[in-house]
């Protein structure tokens, strides 16, 4: 991949006016073993960014692609072609460092090359210098297109045992490996998808910590798990959960092809972010790092000015890392 428009200038501010220039000579790790980060978990509240790593040469075809211009380039996820200095995969670490991001949520299906995306991430961290506390879980999406039956989810859950939960990387709350379920948010659907994920994790039997996607009416759903979220889209700030204490922020939200229903807005995405922390026991608040099809990422975009705007916000709002 070849280097792309704008590495070469000094466009990531430091907080308060300071700059680091991707023009400056990058000093290249030696392959040394880092520092073993495999006992460290965030606590809340845990910043977290939705991650795609299903980007393939045919992901930017339409009706695919993006109507705006990754710093990048049309990237390949898994690429290990080196772009001033790292790779795909090293740039979102590195990002996150720089924005506060804590945690990817990974968009994941079982048995797919989205699965081995998800187990290079969580390698690309554990032998990471940069950023090592960085954590993943999965996202599970295929709630999305089929309704898994109970044996099908004790598959995934056992599945995701023998893989990616036994990675130090991979994040866990109260020792638990977390997993959210992308399941829309159909009023119709959702009281299913709830009762087959509560029996799934009963037979299961082993401890997860399982955040269910909103949807109409879910408050009165008897069967509750560990947490309720929502993806960041067309709001600027969504708070559908505050009783169980999570939220999400966009930045924008443009689907390509259609028109804008979110202007890419910098100041509203602050407010929304310095809104949310007026809250009071908060413990998810979450982004999207990279989905490029709808327009709401956080990562360096070429329409921007300058084009690390989003992680900027992140960075000047969100909580210091530990």
């Amino acid at each position: 991949m070849a280097e792309q428009q704008g590495f070469g200038q000094p466009h990531i501010r430091l907080g308060t006016g300071g700059s680091r220039g991707f023009g400056q000579p990058i000093v290249r790790r030696a392959a040394t073993t880092p520092t073993p980060a495999a006992n460290y978990q965030p606590s809340f509240p845990i910043m977290i960014a939705a991650y795609f790593g299903w980007y393939v040469p045919t992901r930017w075809d339409p009706p695919g692609g993006s109507e705006y211009t990754p710093l990048l380039g049309q990237y390949t996820t898994a690429d290990p072609t080196l772009i001033s200095g790292r790779t795909v995969m090293q740039w979102h670490i590195f990002w996150a460092k720089y924005a506060h991001i804590q945690a990817f949520g990974f968009r994941w299906e079982p048995a797919t090359f989205e699965h081995d995306n998800m187990m290079l991430m969580l390698q690309e961290i554990e032998q990471s210098a940069e950023y090592p506390n960085l954590r993943v879980c999965a996202l599970y999406d295929l709630e999305l297109v089929a309704d898994p039956t109970v044996e099908g989810i004790v598959a995934t859950l056992q599945y995701l045992e023998s893989t990616a939960f036994q990675s130090p990387a991979y994040l866990r709350v109260d020792g638990k490996p977390v997993l959210f379920v992308f399941s829309g948010d159909s009023p119709a659907s959702g009281p299913d998808t709830s009762a087959r994920w509560v029996q799934g994790i009963a037979a299961y039997g082993q401890p997860v910590y399982v955040g269910l996607q909103v949807y109409t009416g879910w408050e009165d759903d008897p069967n509750q798990l560990d947490t309720r979220w929502q993806f960041p889209s067309t709001l600027y700030l969504d708070a559908p959960a505050a009783s169980v204490h999570s939220y999400s922020a966009s930045c924008g939200f443009w689907k390509v092809g259609e028109a804008v229903t979110l202007p890419r807005d910098a100041v509203e995405f602050a407010t929304a972010i310095q809104t949310i922390f007026t809250q009071s026991d908060i413990e998810w608040v979450w982004f999207t790092l990279n989905e490029w099809h709808e327009g709401s990422q956080i990562e360096p975009t070429i329409e921007d000015s300058p084009v690390t705007l989003m992680l900027d916000v992140l960075r000047d709002n969100l909580p210091a890392l530990s």
